[in-house]
């Protein structure tokens, strides 16, 4: 029991470690970081749409035309990852601008035509403006606020590899004291 356990925290430092390394580069490299990660994600559509292709061809009897439409989109979205992986980088995060405007002002809007008035109705209204506000900020400086949700990221995953090491070194600790 205890070997396995030792085994356990030993992979958990690993874990750790790898989560430091992960955040530092996305601190520092977030462009490359970003990159690499959309294409490794491209990568995995590509692989998806493989296996979906190869999942079509064995199940003669229960072909679906879905499942191989499915594997065209997955091969096609994929494709566009891996080549152009700083295209949906630039575009990623006016979409979310876009999309956070567009759902704040249906919010509002729901709100304001609501005739059910409760306590809970001018906190979601201030937090519909609030989005809505932040949807415009994204929109309007998308790389910016890119590169500030990437520092965020990359500074929790050292923080959190960092609580990790902590956490595993006090529980090495107490098995040395049982031993």
């Amino acid at each position: 029991m205890k070997e396995w356990f030792r085994k356990l925290l030993d992979s958990k430092i690993v874990m750790a470690v790898v989560s430091i390394v992960f955040g530092t580069v996305l601190i520092a490299e977030r462009g490359a970081a970003v990159a690499f990660i959309v294409k490794l994600f491209g990568w995995v559509m590509v692989a998806a749409a493989v296996v979906q292709v190869i999942r079509y061809a064995v199940k003669r009897e229960s072909r679906e035309p879905g499942i191989l439409a499915s594997a065209v989109v997955c091969l096609i979205i994929g494709f566009i990852f891996v080549a152009s992986p700083r295209v949906i980088v630039d575009l990623f995060p006016v979409l979310m601008g876009l999309v956070l405007i567009v759902s704040s002002a249906a919010n509002i809007a729901g709100l304001l035509g609501s005739v059910f008035r409760n306590s809970f109705w001018t906190a979601s209204l201030i937090f519909a403006i609030l989005s809505l506000v932040l949807g415009v900020v994204v929109l309007l400086h998308p790389s910016a606020v890119a590169d500030l949700l990437l520092v965020i990221a990359g500074f929790t995953f050292v923080v959190n590899g960092f609580t990790d090491l902590m956490m595993l070194s006090a529980f090495r600790s107490q098995i040395k004291k049982k031993d």
